[in-house]
């Protein structure tokens, strides 16, 4: 009987939940190795390889578990891809062609466990009656529909491995009618492209510097989704060539913004620099380890004690022999509104926030209204909230957000502002109206 090697690939768009031991990533392996198991009759065997893309959007194919994926698919090592939909394979049709493109030149076969979408076979499992009601199988969806729209069996053709045979079939479909429909589906490829090329120049300014609690130097990944946005990571490094981890309760990803804002966040505090950046930052950082219940970071500090003063209630400060000080921030990186954070005991998140979106919005929308409004910003705030046109109560006190500090407006727009700076406070408690004032006020 042929061995037929089963590489299992899973997905998740969002980080959500990875942080757990056992994720969404595990569960969609664990059905798809199940389904493995049960066509063992059929000389399926499971490659033990991790192909997991977490956090990246399957609108790109910018991800480095699916390019890994496609090169062993390049150099043979693989037969059958597994996934548990189709979905977690691409979202879009475009790469859809792309990719079952590159399984037909090797000969290999994909399958979604849960949608009966099996191309080991000649057609799969979905039948439909005379009416065309489905009766077996799923409804197809834009995946399986794109396979269709490029297969070339509609045209008499067969394909094997990469070479067009003429069949022994009738064609149902005329040349012409085929090519058109094949122009256009290259054509959005195209612009799909287009959208999604750009250079991934964005740093990683903490890379050669954060280990996990075995001693692992954990390696900076990135990928896209498909409006361009960039997702990063710092993993293990057993992940990034599909290895099993080898300790569940080690840390194996984390968000690098999460990361990356608690360090500099922790410098800025100690340091007393709101607005100090990496390239200042990165002298002072030795190393950074990242257990599961708290953040060591080992900093090369001023001799004198005068950072203690600054640190956050639970942390814990040491000064080794060698110089070094060893800043032990406790807690577990946990979900929170959406978003993955260092959540301590107490239950605070330690670090300054990064760029708060909504924030940032209320002070771009705050001098758009006093623009729109013809108000000047020399005009002061009687002569504001009195101005003719600004009726709105909830306007009146937002455009107040335009008065604050330039400092604070720098800090803001910079992700530097304190922790307790939030714009449901800004707009129940309008800000003084001195800038000296408002500085003291916020700790700046």
């Amino acid at each position: 009987m042929t061995k037929l090697r089963c590489a299992i690939y899973t997905r998740k768009s969002s980080d959500e939940g990875l942080e757990q031991s056992f994720n969404s990533l595990d569960a969609q392996r664990e059905a798809c190795a199940a389904y493995i198991v049960s066509q063992k009759s059929e000389g399926w065997i499971l490659n033990p390889a991790y192909y997991d893309d977490g956090g990246i959007s399957g609108g790109t194919m910018e991800r480095p578990a699916l390019q890994r994926l496609l090169a062993d698919i390049g150099t043979g090592k693989i037969d059958i891809v597994v996934v548990y939909k189709v979905d977690r394979l691409t979202r879009s049709l475009a790469d859809f062609a792309r990719i079952v493109e590159a399984f037909d030149a090797k000969g290999v076969s994909f399958v979604s466990v849960t949608q009966a979408f099996n191309t080991t076979t000649s057609m799969g499992r979905l039948r439909t009656s005379p009416s065309g009601k489905v009766t077996g199988g799923v409804p197809f969806g834009r995946g399986p529909l794109f396979i269709m729209l490029r297969n070339r069996i509609y045209r008499g053709e067969i394909n094997h491995k990469g070479t067009l045979y003429p069949g022994l079939h009738e064609a149902i479909i005329d040349a012409e009618t085929f090519e058109r429909v094949q122009q256009l589906l290259d054509t959005n490829s195209h612009r799909k492209g287009k959208r999604v090329q750009q250079q991934d120049d964005d740093p990683s300014p903490l890379m050669g510097l954060l280990y996990d609690d075995k001693g692992n130097r954990l390696t900076p990944v990135h990928g896209r989704n498909r409006r361009g946005r960039l997702y990063r990571y710092y993993i293990q490094p057993g992940l990034q060539t599909g290895q099993q981890p080898r300790d569940s309760n080690s840390i194996r990803r984390v968000p690098a913004p999460v990361i990356e804002d608690l360090v500099i966040g922790k410098l800025r505090d100690l340091m007393v620099l709101p607005a100090l950046q990496w390239e200042g930052a990165l002298p002072l950082i030795h190393h950074v380890d990242i257990h599961a219940e708290a953040v060591l970071l080992h900093l090369r500090l001023p001799v004198h004690n005068g950072w203690r003063q600054h640190l956050g209630p639970s942390d814990i400060a040491q000064v080794g022999d060698d110089g070094l000080a060893v800043i032990t921030i406790k807690g577990r990186l946990k979900l929170r509104g959406g978003r993955t954070m260092l959540v301590t005991p107490a239950g605070q998140h330690p670090t300054r926030p990064r760029q708060d979106r909504a924030l940032i919005a209320a002070l771009k929308r705050a001098h758009a209204e006093l623009a729109k409004h013809g108000i000047s910003l020399r005009k002061g705030h009687g002569d504001m909230m009195n101005a003719k046109g600004i009726s709105d109560p909830y306007v009146r006190r937002l455009t107040m957000l335009a008065f604050l500090a330039p400092d604070i407006q720098k800090a803001i727009l910079t992700g530097c502002q304190p922790n307790t700076m939030r714009l449901a406070d800004l707009l129940a408690n309008p800000p003084v109206c001195a800038w000296d004032a408002q500085l003291h006020q916020f700790g700046l």
